[in-house]
């Protein structure tokens, strides 16, 4: 294993599934800023945003399922021990409850 891992944050991720795999694609990504210090925009008003790094990962769909109970297991640990709940957009609060099943 190499002794000086890489270490890589991510604001966004992108998810394909196929019978054999399940593929992540972590970005690192933020908003352009000209030399005013002002967010760049597109025609339509959007903000133009940096893809500063790439990182694939892909996995088995067990994997992915282990993956997703440990990551759901330590999310439900963290909301615990800081008495706190984590906002998210509203369909993936609705995901969150349904498919906790009384855990919390």
């Amino acid at each position: 294993m190499d002794e000086n891992p890489k270490n890589f944050y991510a604001n966004a991720v992108n998810i394909a599934v196929s019978l054999y795999d399940v593929t992540f694609v972590f970005r690192s990504q933020s908003p352009m800023v000209d030399d005013t210090g002002q967010i760049m925009q597109n025609d339509k008003g959007q903000p133009l945003i940096n893809v500063s790094d790439e990182f694939v990962v892909r996995m088995s769909p067990q994997h992915a399922k282990a993956l997703a109970s440990l990551l759901m297991k330590n999310v439900i640990e963290y909301e615990k021990q800081f008495n706190l709940t984590l906002p998210l957009t509203p369909d993936l609060e609705q995901f969150w409850k349904e498919n906790l099943k009384g855990n919390k």
